[in-house]
């Protein structure tokens, strides 16, 4: 299911750092990665660099044993590098995050915020400065379920064992309820909806933990990975998000910039 990645090359990207990301990246069964850069004016100008930088890239994935290839494409970034994963049929886009502070997201915003933002297939997004930049395997993922739109988008990658990883931690963070007994009756539906989820995908991984808490939900999500060291956080992003995540940018969007965990994001846009 991600055998084909996407991996947009802005060329400034340590070269080590992206190495680790491709290494991170076989965990998934990832056979062929397509290097894209997006030609500026000013590229033009000096494509014999860029190209041998691409190429040099390259090479060092290979010997990874990954199949790769280079493209180079012009226009907006954000539409060029969404537009040449659908191109390319991709199974899903790959980012390395550069993590930026609140003024930075707030008045310029970011080509990756607009990709991942727009992007319909699903995205890894590699942050160098988590608990996966030290470990030569992937040893604990970590999925935040809502019970409502992502499960069925999600599920099928946990399930298929895409993800090489020892233990899953079924996370979900509900809101408590308003007395004593509704908040027992919402606790154990919750509990038995994590239950449920375990059991389906619990041949793909040596062991699925569920944990239900009450409280903020992307403040909860980075608690839990970092308590419990995720090498990996997977998410879903919904076309459904109510009123105040469209508002407010959805959890998926800006968990990013606020953990230094590395993502997986699965959008259910191409469910229908």
């Amino acid at each position: 299911m991600l055998k084909k990645a996407v991996l947009p090359l802005s060329l400034k990207e340590p070269r080590h750092k992206l190495h680790h990301m491709a290494q991170c990246m076989l965990y998934f069964g990832t056979e062929t990665l397509f290097l894209v850069h997006i030609m500026s004016q000013e590229d033009y100008g000096k494509q014999g660099t860029i190209q041998k930088n691409m190429r040099d890239i390259a090479d060092g994935m290979r010997e990874l044993g990954l199949h790769v290839e280079m493209y180079f494409k012009s226009g907006r970034i954000a539409d060029a590098v969404c537009q040449a994963a659908l191109d390319l049929e991709a199974d899903y886009l790959s980012l390395h995050w550069r993590k930026k502070n609140v003024i930075k997201q707030t008045l310029l915003g970011s080509a990756d915020a607009d990709i991942l933002r727009m992007c319909s297939l699903p995205v890894f997004i590699y942050q160098s400065r988590g608990h996966l930049e030290r470990k030569t395997s992937l040893h604990r993922v970590l999925y935040a379920t809502d019970f409502r739109h992502t499960d069925s988008a999600v599920m099928p990658y946990l399930q298929n064992r895409d993800f090489r990883a020892e233990t899953l931690y079924l996370l979900h963070v509900g809101e408590r309820a308003p007395d004593p007994h509704a908040e027992e009756e919402r606790r154990q539906e919750s509990m038995r909806n994590l239950q449920r989820l375990a059991r389906e995908c619990s041949h793909a991984f040596t062991t699925v933990e569920t944990v239900e808490v009450v409280g903020s939900v992307k403040w909860q999500i980075m608690r839990q990975a970092k308590k419990r060291k995720a090498d990996l956080i997977i998410v879903g992003k919904s076309k459904k998000a109510r009123p105040l995540e469209q508002m407010l940018g959805s959890v998926a969007e800006t968990l990013p910039d606020r953990t230094a965990c590395s993502l997986f994001i699965v959008s259910d846009i191409h469910k229908g």
